[in-house]
């Protein structure tokens, strides 16, 4: 249908609930590399493989992000800013599909309880691994209290830069085990006690590698 879109912005327009209706199929917007939404009531619910960059800022009753049945496997950069009603940022299986992912930023969202929630029929102690994320920041998510609560195995072998500020709900990283040896610098604001949860989740891991 628009095979040669690269670009698509969505603004100004509070009537949007869907991007797309019916079946999608991988042609429709095949060359399709950014993507910004804002000041609207969008929900993402459909196919982009292409999509290098994603960008949501005000989106009203934006609950979820990245659904189970998302694929998003080009995407490099995500942006998500002042989406008051977001509960979760992305469904686990959608996670995995996250291969090329370098750079997270998530502010303002008042709701959000955990960026990554578990999707129906995964295993408990499932493994997610972001092989390229290098930079991850978390600013002003008052309700936001892990990454995830399930019981996942996180690995960022290319996580070097950790940004977390005024998220005073955060209680643990994650709730199960958390790897990120190329981790070189942590900021934090009024949540210092985070720093010394990741150090304890970094030990825990690598002692059960010995074992």
């Amino acid at each position: 249908v628009l095979p040669n879109l690269e670009e698509l912005r969505l603004s100004k327009n509070k009537d949007i609930a869907k991007i797309w209706q019916g079946p999608f199929t991988d042609h429709l917007l095949n060359k399709l590399e950014h993507l910004w939404l804002w000041e609207q009531n969008s929900k993402l619910n459909t196919v982009f493989q292409n999509l290098e960059t994603l960008s949501a800022h005000f989106c009203l009753n934006l609950t979820n992000l990245m659904p189970s049945s998302a694929s998003f496997r080009c995407l490099t950069k995500l942006r998500v800013w002042a989406c008051e009603h977001l509960i979760n940022l992305v469904a686990s299986s959608a996670a995995k599909n996250l291969v090329q992912l370098v750079h997270v930023s998530v502010s303002e969202c008042s709701k959000i309880t955990e960026l990554v929630v578990a999707s129906e029929g995964d295993a408990a102690n499932d493994e997610i691994i972001f092989p390229k994320l290098g930079y991850l920041e978390l600013h002003r998510l008052q309700s936001l209290t892990t990454f995830c609560s399930a019981n996942y195995t996180f690995k960022f072998p290319s996580l070097c830069d950790l940004s977390v500020s005024a998220c005073p709900k955060m209680k643990i990283f994650c709730g199960g085990v958390f790897s990120a040896p190329r981790l070189k610098e942590v900021c934090l604001n009024d949540i210092e006690k985070l720093f010394y949860l990741l150090i304890f989740e970094i030990i825990r891991f690598l002692i059960e590698i010995k074992e």
